[in-house]
Parts: C-alpha cells; structure tokens; sequence
C-alpha cells in the first residue's frame, strides 16, 4: 500500500515532516562503513578506488610482460564446510583475493625465468576477520598476501 497525497494531507504538520524527512532520508546514499566509495573503471565494479587503481597498475604490468594470468576476486577456502551431528550446515569460510597473478623472476643462473604465485588485497582497513583469514592463508595455503 502506498501513501497518496490525500493520506499526507489528512496528518498534522508534524506528521507530514516526519513523513517528508523518512522519504528524503532513505533518498540519501549510504556512506560506507571505512569510508570507501565503489567505482567502476573498464565496465568493472571495484569496491574502492584504490583497488581500480591497482588494477590499472596490473593491467600495465601485465601489457609489458612481467605478470600474467591475472584474476580478480579469486575464492580461497580456508575451512572445509561440514554438518554437525545435529544435522546442521556449517558453511566453509572462503577468503576473496582482490587480485592473484603470477610475477616473473628474474632469469637464474641457467637463464630460466620462473613464476611465482602472487595474492594481493587493496587494503585500507583491518579487521579482525581479515587478520584471521590471512593466518588460515599462510598456515593452509602457504601464500603471503600482499597488501597494497
């Protein structure tokens, strides 16, 4: 059910503010919870513009041939879903990479480049839940993630 002008014009003046201010409030764009502001660059949807910017930077690196295989939110699991005795679905916990791709080395003494598997996150806060998944990354894994 809608509200008509016929059903503001019958509240008090008070009421009709109260309604005024509660539409014109949920007008209003959220403010995120760090402070970051969604961006979209190449027809992509990036969480922060520092990460859109790193990205950018990854795309020039991998045109002149120092990374490759990029990918974006790659899923890591960290912990194997389950269900308990009670029948209950515990779901596994996943860690999103915002960015992993793979980093030539230097050629070694045999003249051999070689490629190592990086991980990295455009981080500008940290959180406990972050903290943890990249312990479970390292210990699981064996990957160090980059921040950036």
């Amino acid at each position: 059910m809608a509200l008509t002008s016929a059903d503001l014009a019958r509240l008090g003046p008070q009421a009709q503010k109260q309604v005024l201010d509660k539409l014109v409030g949920e007008q209003k764009l959220k403010k995120s919870k760090y402070g970051n502001r969604k961006v979209v660059r190449d027809g992509i949807k990036f969480d922060s513009e520092r990460e859109a910017a790193r990205f950018q930077e990854l795309k020039v690196l991998r045109a002149m041939g120092k990374i490759r295989n990029l990918r974006l939110q790659a899923n890591f699991t960290l912990v194997e879903g389950y269900t308990t005795i009670e029948g209950e679905r515990i779901k596994p916990m996943v860690y999103r990479a915002d960015f992993t791709y793979e980093r030539a080395t230097e050629p070694d003494i045999a003249g051999v480049v070689h490629w190592l598997r990086e991980v990295e996150d455009a981080k500008g806060m940290h959180t406990q839940a972050y903290e943890l998944k990249k312990k479970l990354m390292q210990d699981k894994h064996g990957i160090t993630i980059r921040e950036v």
